[in-house]
């Protein structure tokens, strides 16, 4: 019978541990974006504000906005929704469009969100105003959201898996998938190289009378 050396056990034990972190890298993301309820800045509210800090502006984060709503409802119905930004508004131009409501209200809920009471949807995502005519930049400061319905808000500087939500998610997420999967390759090269070593180690002990 083979006996392995120490090393070919040591590479196997590298080789499992390594396909237990692909794993959880990979399960991780989908657990926490499809199952776990975030952390919201607000919860039901229907006049509130939202802080838009310079950390979220260097960031280019946001405020993603959900609404109630049942299976029959189309999630990209209208809402009225009125909100005000820091300083003067006129400053952006009359083009100005407060909350982006596509893709994001095109997303299909997650299962936290059909778990939820009362079950959400998503609505869109805050877009901040711009600071100037000729300064692009997002206006920090204090927006207030004035709302016929009840709203929740979840900062997604805050909630890392849904900054950029939805488009950018799909890349947080693939950046995931690559390293479980480079994980999970390498687990499979040292299970593969262990193994090839226990079966040498045998042939050699098999050779000596």
């Amino acid at each position: 019978m083979a006996r392995c050396g120490a090393c070919s056990k040591v590479i196997a034990c590298v080789g499992c541990l390594s396909l237990i972190g692909a794993i959880v890298i990979f399960a991780w993301p989908i657990y926490s974006l499809g199952f776990q309820t975030p952390t919201f800045a607000v919860e039901g509210g229907t006049v509130f504000k939202l802080d838009l800090t310079q950390h979220m502006s260097e960031k280019n984060c946001s405020f993603l906005l959900l609404r109630t709503g049942t299976r029959d409802e189309d999630p990209c119905r209208s809402a009225n929704v009125s909100v005000t930004p820091p300083g003067i508004a006129g400053l952006s131009g009359l083009e100005w469009t407060s909350i982006d409501k596509l893709p994001a209200c095109q997303v299909d809920v997650m299962f936290w969100m059909e778990q939820f009471h009362p079950r959400l949807e998503f609505l869109g995502t805050l877009v901040p105003i711009s600071t100037t005519y000729t300064d692009d930049a997002p206006r920090v400061g204090e927006y207030h959201v004035q709302s016929e319905e009840p709203l929740w808000a979840l900062n997604q500087c805050d909630n890392p898996l849904y900054a950029y939500f939805p488009l950018g998610a799909g890349g947080a997420l693939l950046i995931f998938f690559v390293v479980a999967a480079i994980l999970g390759t390498a687990a499979v090269l040292a299970c593969c190289c262990a193994l090839l070593m226990c079966c040498c180690c045998g042939q050699s002990e098999g050779y000596k009378y």
